[in-house]
């Protein structure tokens, strides 16, 4: 422990003399927009699913809570939710967004990459649950596999396993028999189920780097949170989702992961981050070269690089006048401070959207430190309250 806390006064005092002008200019760039709403903690992460309907069947950390949805509803501004047109979450997850909109009446779509997680949320639009075929003397989720051809009860038995997993993808060995939860699930998903989805809710299997099923300005509205920097094992956390999944089509999930490698994103969006690579990412990127990580400084690059054409892509979609909000996460890592929030902000700004205030929900880590000539400055999870604005010149792919 001893040699530990040597080592991080070493890295904090060298630290302090890297350059960190980028950063610190963006930070004061930001501060009047920068807003603390102590009423967002609790709703940008999914403690809150495992009591509300169709939520609840899975779970699921890494999510927003379906409370925050109905914010979005109420607050963004009625021209930036034309009735006319569906709303968006570009990275759905379990399809916390979708689903929601779907129970206040809304017409709302979710793309996501992981195959099982799609799965799962287009199960809940199911009308009704049909009874389920015999299982006795099936004791494995594989057994159990083998007997059941229903989506809904797959999703069921999708839904069982990840309960038997802890938040983090470790196996839970202290969990419920697999047969006692199974019946819990089913018997929550019929309680749902008798009060079905009022309005669709629609879920595609894809990448929010290209939205190519959607024409320019044909949303009306989008509330989405990308993958936090280096936050979360994405694919640890969906391992035993995509176990289960697999087993029925891993087939469909080749052809899929073929498809989707065709469709790279566009090389003009390429083209624009390799011409506008923001300095802040450059500046921590040699920061962790110089402290030989340059593994993890790839890590930096190519996320903010993804998530630029993702928030190009959300430009293109969106109506003019419509609001996108977007929940993101700073991090220190290897003790180089990375304000995720502050950089996206100023993405946003180059490819048509109008930032109107960060909202910063908490501190990731409470201790502060001290950054340059700034005090007390922590990595934040912020909200990025937007919206589109009318000229589309500053989107490459307008009008494609």
């Amino acid at each position: 422990m001893r040699g530990k806390g040597r080592r991080w006064k070493r890295e904090a005092r060298l630290a302090s003399d890297r350059p960190t002008t980028a950063r610190e200019r963006l930070e004061r760039r930001w501060f009047k927009r920068c807003q603390r709403d102590d009423r967002l903690a609790p709703l940008v992460t999914g403690d809150g699913l495992a009591h509300e309907p169709f939520h609840r069947w899975l779970p699921f950390k890494q999510a927003f809570a379906p409370e925050l949805v109905r914010r979005f509803l109420t607050e963004a501004p009625p021209a930036g939710r034309p009735e006319t047109l569906p709303l968006l979450d570009p990275f759905s997850g379990v399809g916390t967004f979708a689903v929601e909109c779907a129970r206040q009446g809304f017409e709302a779509r979710g793309v996501e990459a992981i195959p099982s997680l799609v799965f799962i949320a287009a199960a809940k639009s199911t009308p009704v649950l049909p009874e389920m075929p015999d299982l006795f003397g099936a004791t494995s989720w594989q057994q159990m596999a083998d007997r059941l051809t229903e989506p809904i009860h797959r999703a069921a038995l999708i839904c069982a396993v990840a309960r038997q997993y802890t938040s983090r993808g470790r196996l839970n060995r202290n969990a419920p028999p697999l047969t006692e939860v199974l019946a819990a699930v089913l018997e929550m998903i019929g309680d749902d189920l008798r009060a079905p989805l009022p309005a669709p809710a629609r879920f595609d299997r894809g990448d929010a780097r290209n939205l190519f099923s959607l024409k320019d300005g044909s949303v009306g509205g989008i509330l989405t949170s990308p993958p936090y920097l280096s936050r979360h094992d994405y694919t640890l956390v969906t391992r035993p989702h995509e176990m289960v999944y697999r087993y029925w089509y891993e087939g469909r999930d080749l052809a899929e992961r073929r498809r989707d490698q065709v469709r790279a994103h566009p090389r003009a969006y390429q083209q624009a981050w390799s011409e506008r690579i923001p300095p802040a990412v450059t500046e921590a990127c040699e920061q962790l070269q110089q402290v030989n990580e340059p593994k993890v400084a790839g890590v930096v690059r190519s996320y903010f690089e993804d998530t630029f054409v993702a928030l190009r892509e959300c430009a293109r979609v969106l109506a003019e006048g419509s609001a996108c909000w977007i929940v993101v996460g700073g991090a220190r890592l290897k003790d180089v401070y990375i304000p995720s929030d502050t950089i996206l902000a100023d993405f946003a700004e180059t490819c048509g959207f109008e930032v109107q205030e960060i909202r910063v929900a908490r501190r990731l880590i409470p201790a502060g430190r001290k950054f340059g000539t700034l005090e007390n400055v922590a990595p934040r999870e912020s909200m990025l309250v937007m919206h589109r604005r009318a000229d589309r010149t500053t989107n490459p792919l307008a009008g494609r």
